[in-house]
């Protein structure tokens, strides 16, 4: 035998059998008793539409019902967390001492939203007696209902901002006579707890989140790891007399008219400047591509020509362009070629956005290569700019070191 049980305070059990509820309210205490006293908690997190789809209800049905419980203050709902009222003195509605035969058969409720079938064919035969002389006739409860008659209905309270919404009213909509579920009624205007505003202000959070999250995973790939993504930025730049010029260049870069070639020593934030500089237009939505030199031959080699063509092409459109520490490594023929070729791709069609870093000025890089091919193209294409300074890394570590 299973000895698990759901420990029900007897005071609690009590009041509720002396409570007139529907059967849909007990329901809902009932998956509330289940999930917080069941589990020995004090709330459970919930939203009306996993309940109504636990319980096999329509949600509006739901929400009618769960009102009525939370007015009376049986259940009680915190932000997106719902409990049961375990003290009976708490609750907002006397609790009922007696319920004898007499008193029972005098009661007279007030009809809720959605009239019960007996009231509801009774005035539907009025009205189609009323209206037989006109040539237009509605299903039962498809009538539009009449302006201010409903009023006085109090509609729904979004959690969040603890507005009241009024219910809205659906026109009914006819197929082969019959009148299709869904309208010709009272709908709420909630979705998952929240008014219209609050869930546009919530989708816009969401899709904010997902834009920065999906930015951020960019940016890490873009730069192949976290340093890159986390330090390289135009806020955290050393800036001094000997790089002032690379750091305004930089800053105030143009894409669409202008390139740029930085050269400087090692450790002076050539890359720091170039990653700043593609990071600020990955932010802006633009196509962005950073790569080292072998990076740049993976992309290519040993492809068929068709493909190979295409790589070129691609890097050859794209927005911004960024070829980081060029001349390092061992040079060959083929990598001069595969550059080459962008370069006069770019150039040919007024193409700007291309941002190149090297160690060497361009006449070093002439003499480097033993072709001053690639340095011509760059001295017409670019702003060349010479970043100086002491190395940055080697100063970190002193300092660390102290």
């Amino acid at each position: 035998m299973n000895d698990s049980f759901t420990p029900i305070p007897s005071t609690l059990l009590d009041a509720l059998i002396r409570e007139r509820l529907s059967g849909s309210q007990w329901r809902i205490l009932g998956w509330t008793i289940r999930n917080t006293l069941g589990w020995q908690r004090t709330s459970v997190r919930f939203s009306w539409y996993q309940m109504a789809r636990e319980l096999r209800m329509d949600r509006a049905g739901l929400l009618r019902a769960a009102r009525g419980l939370l007015r009376d203050g049986l259940l009680v709902a915190e932000g997106r967390r719902l409990n049961v009222q375990v003290d009976p003195e708490h609750w907002t509605k006397p609790v009922t001492k007696d319920i004898g035969d007499a008193r029972h058969r005098k009661r007279c409720q007030p009809s809720p939203v959605l009239r019960r079938a007996k009231e509801r064919g009774i005035e539907t035969k009025k009205y189609n007696k009323e209206s037989s002389q006109t040539p237009q006739s509605h299903a039962a409860g498809a009538a539009r209902p009449v302006p201010g008659k409903y009023g006085h209905l109090s509609g729904e309270r979004c959690f969040q901002c603890k507005t009241d919404v009024p219910l809205e009213w659906v026109d009914p909509v006819h197929c082969n006579g019959k009148l299709l579920a869904g309208t010709g009624t009272w709908r709420s205007p909630l979705t998952d707890g929240r008014c219209p505003d609050c869930d546009r202000t919530v989708l816009a959070t969401t899709a904010e989140k997902k834009r920065q999250l999906d930015l951020r995973l960019r940016l890490i790939k873009l730069g192949g790891g976290e340093k890159p993504y986390r330090d390289f930025r135009f806020d955290s730049f050393e800036a001094m007399a000997a790089n002032e010029l690379a750091f305004t260049r930089a800053r105030s870069f143009n894409c669409t008219r202008e390139n740029l070639y930085l050269w400087g020593p090692c450790g002076v934030g050539k890359t720091h400047l170039a990653f700043a500089t593609a990071r600020r237009f990955c932010e802006e939505g633009r196509s962005v591509e950073f790569l080292r030199p072998p990076q740049l031959m993976r992309r290519v080699r040993l492809r068929d020509p068709d493909e190979e063509q295409r790589a070129i092409t691609r890097l050859v459109r794209t927005e911004v362009f960024v070829l980081d520490d060029f001349g390092i490594g061992h040079d060959t023929a083929y990598a001069r070629q595969i550059f080459q070729e962008i370069l006069d791709g770019r150039d040919y069609n007024y193409l700007g956005g291309l941002v190149v870093t090297s160690k060497y000025s361009l006449d070093a890089l002439a003499a480097k290569l033993d072709d001053d091919t690639i340095s011509s193209r760059l001295a017409g294409m670019c702003r060349v700019t010479e970043v100086g300074g002491v190395d940055l890394r080697l100063k970190r570590r002193q300092e660390y070191n102290e």
